[in-house]
């Protein structure tokens, strides 16, 4: 009985905190306090303005600790639980939570130094030496969401296996390779590791709708949020919540913006039967001309057969490889000139199909039964991105004159384009139709609007030309694809434009 009441008091302090964070910025607690008291309810009346003040200052004195910081949301969920715990330690003296945290800090390997902290912050709450109390406190230092940690490198050393899992089944179901963002390793250890650290023992406050929007803003990043969840369900049987979904998305969306931004380095091998010292001289002079390209090594042909990982991109070989499944430029000791433009090829294409494939994945795909006319097709979709705020409103009259002079219908699809200065952020409009409608000279089931901005459309953006042209192979082809699932349509779209 003792003990549920210990657990009770612990989920009373989350609770309260979770409650009361949706009206504290984390700016100036006291004078925040003192507009909850005003505006909503008479807290002071509960809660003496002496607690405030404990408890703000020890805020302070952990926001100036070097060795980590944390976020507003955080700064404010300490303040109202120490509240709670100076108020309950004047009532209840001998009654503390329980030793669940106690248990948990004997098992984590890293708890030095937030232990220290713990100890004085006890003590500047009063609270003895309580050492459940100390734990329990220690266990929010290192649960709760921090911007600057000391312990980085234990963290993500202890979160490595479950880190590269997540990102291995990205890859295999989306064909996104994100191992070598060493930002998003870092950053997806240290988030990963708080979540389950905290589970349900600490209640972040809820997001509001806009953040909930991010979801549906962000399909691709959150879909890899949703493999993340899973992995995370496996290793720890712990279910990720929507909220930490959302976090998760936001993870993923930076990195895949840091992959639209930035030369994806390319992992290159070298295969040479004229010894170390003329492979050294290809690495060499593909380092130095190539900073995308990374050599991870140079092998003999024998070396090359035997080797277990097949962790790279592109092979350079001075030697015949038969049915290889990865990409091989051929290449002598002196690199000629043929041989470095077939790698620049190589890399420009890589970029591209990089590209291309976020923008696909990222595409906006909306199925209609029937239509009658194409103007009103092409009204109804760009009405979707108008309302996305993509494009202004004058962006369809420039679609639909641009239709006037010249269709754009080519066997089964059409590819209508229009006026990128009414383009706010380039997007794909995949419209599926289960009966075809007439275009001009063709019966039409599926449109292509790429929707491309100025700013991208000044820069040769060669993505939409390659598209172009791969969806002309493609044709009649397309009818194989199933659009009743908008996930499986574009796998399917991925799988037959081979990008």
């Amino acid at each position: 009985m003792a003990y549920v009441v210990l657990v009770q008091k612990q989920k009373k302090r989350a609770l309260f905190a979770k409650l009361l964070s949706a009206y504290f910025k984390g700016i100036d607690l006291c004078r925040e306090m003192e507009e909850f008291n005003t505006k909503h309810f008479p807290i002071l009346d509960y809660i003496s303005k002496d607690s405030v003040l404990i408890a703000n200052n020890v805020i302070k004195i952990i926001q100036d600790n070097k060795d980590f910081s944390f976020t507003d949301e955080s700064a404010c969920q300490l303040f109202l639980c120490f509240l709670l715990m100076i108020d309950n330690y004047k009532k209840y003296k001998d009654k503390t939570v329980s030793s669940i945290f106690t248990n948990i800090i004997k098992e984590l390997p890293n708890a030095t130094i937030y232990l220290k902290v713990a100890r004085d912050i006890a003590t500047l709450l009063n609270l003895d030496k309580n050492y459940n109390e100390i734990c329990y406190i220690c266990y929010m230092l290192m649960s709760l969401r921090k911007q600057n940690v000391f312990d980085v490198d234990a963290i993500v050393n202890q979160m490595q296996d479950i880190i590269y899992k997540i990102l291995e089944n990205i890859e295999y179901r989306l064909s996104i390779d994100l191992s070598q963002d060493m930002e998003l390793v870092k950053n997806l250890s240290l988030h990963i590791y708080a979540t389950v650290l905290r589970k349900d023992m600490l209640k972040p406050a809820n997001l509001d709708c806009q953040w909930n929007e991010l979801g549906y803003q962000y399909p691709v990043s959150f879909e890899m949020a949703v493999i993340a969840s899973s992995i995370i369900k496996e290793y720890y049987q712990y279910d990720v919540s929507r909220n930490e979904m959302i976090y998760l998305t936001l993870h993923f969306q930076v990195a895949i913006e840091r992959l639209k931004i930035e030369e994806q380095k390319i992992r290159a091998i070298v295969i040479c039967h004229y010894g170390m010292a003329a492979a050294t001289l290809i690495s060499t002079k593909i380092n130095s001309l190539f900073g995308v390209i990374r050599i991870i090594g140079c092998y003999s042909m024998h070396d090359f057969l035997n080797l277990n990982k097949h962790d790279y991109d592109l092979i350079l070989s001075t030697e015949k490889i038969e049915h290889s499944k990865t990409p091989v430029i051929y290449v002598s000791p002196a690199v000629r000139e043929n041989e470095l433009e077939q790698i620049l090829k190589y890399i420009n294409n890589k970029n591209v199909s990089n590209t291309l494939r976020l923008i696909i994945m990222e595409s906006m795909v909306l199925n209609y039964k029937r239509a009658k006319n194409i103007d009103e097709i092409l009204s109804s979709g760009i009405k979707a991105l108008i309302d996305a705020k993509l494009v202004e409103p004058e962006y369809l009259n420039s679609v639909i004159e641009r239709e006037k002079i010249s269709p754009t219908d080519i066997g089964c699809f059409a590819v209508p384009h229009g006026n990128p200065n009414f383009v706010n952020k380039t997007k794909l409009l995949i419209i599926c139709l289960d009966e075809g409608v007439k275009w001009n000279k063709s019966m039409v089931k599926y449109i292509f609007l790429f929707a491309v901005s100025k700013d991208d459309f000044n820069k040769n953006f060669t993505p939409l030309t390659i598209f172009y042209k791969k969806l002309m192979r493609l044709n009649l082809n397309l009818d194989k694809v199933d659009n009743i699932n908008n996930k499986i349509f574009k796998s399917k779209l991925l799988e037959l434009l081979n990008i």
